[in-house]
């Protein structure tokens, strides 16, 4: 992980109020950027703490679709507009799509579920999550890595992490030839490929998946993914 500026990335976790969740109202805010962890109820406060750091990334888990609504309302919320947004939740079901649960490993919380989330607690472990993530892809056999960089690197959703890791490798920009790539990955594991055209084009994300779920499936298990 040499060439990983894991410094240039914010991690961040927000805790809400209950009591309000339709006023997008928070009650503390986690961050964690090079050796600076900081919590505070204010996000005013936060920012003015942040300033000198300047980050590229912003990074959480389920980031997108949670805590950057909360983000949006309040003075962090330029976070959002120029940071690359990297979501370990999306990267998690992607890498280890084996798993059957996604959440963060809490075990600050295993003798007392009902203790309330830390959320500098949370962006610590999100920077591990991260950080095994990246570790994963680098485990990748080449081939498969050269498909999730050529159906993903120019996606809004995953740009941002290849952007991170700066992968020297050589994107398959024909289609062809990137369906080509992924029958010979996953031979007979697909029912149908000559839908892969028109779903590489159209849903490379969705694809991803797919592939990500099918490299794990036993052959004489294989689902009808593409039928």
């Amino acid at each position: 992980m040499s060439d990983i500026n894991i410094n240039k990335v914010l991690f961040l976790d927000l805790e809400p109020f209950d009591s309000d969740k339709d006023q997008k109202r928070i009650r503390e805010i986690g961050v964690v950027i090079e050796g600076f962890q900081f919590k505070h109820p204010s996000a005013g406060k936060l920012f003015e703490q942040l300033e000198s750091y300047n980050p590229i990334f912003l990074c959480g888990h389920n980031l997108r679709d949670f805590d950057c609504s909360y983000l949006s309302n309040s003075a962090l919320n330029p976070l959002t507009q120029d940071l690359g947004i990297i979501d370990t939740l999306e990267l998690s079901l992607l890498f280890f799509s084996e798993n059957t649960l996604h959440k963060l490993p809490k075990s600050y919380k295993d003798k007392d579920t009902n203790r309330a989330n830390d959320p500098l607690k949370d962006a610590i472990l999100t920077k591990e999550l991260l950080l095994k993530i990246i570790e994963r892809f680098q485990q990748l056999s080449n081939t498969l890595q050269t498909i999730y960089f050529s159906l993903l690197s120019s996606t809004p959703t995953f740009q941002p992490f290849f952007n991170l890791i700066h992968t020297s490798i050589e994107k398959i920009d024909k289609t062809d030839d990137l369906q080509e790539a992924i029958k010979n990955e996953l031979g007979k594991k697909i029912q149908s490929p000559e839908n892969l055209t028109s779903l590489i084009s159209e849903h490379p994300v969705e694809v991803a998946y797919m592939i990500s779920v099918l490299h794990g499936v036993n052959a004489t298990q294989t689902p009808h993914l593409f039928a």
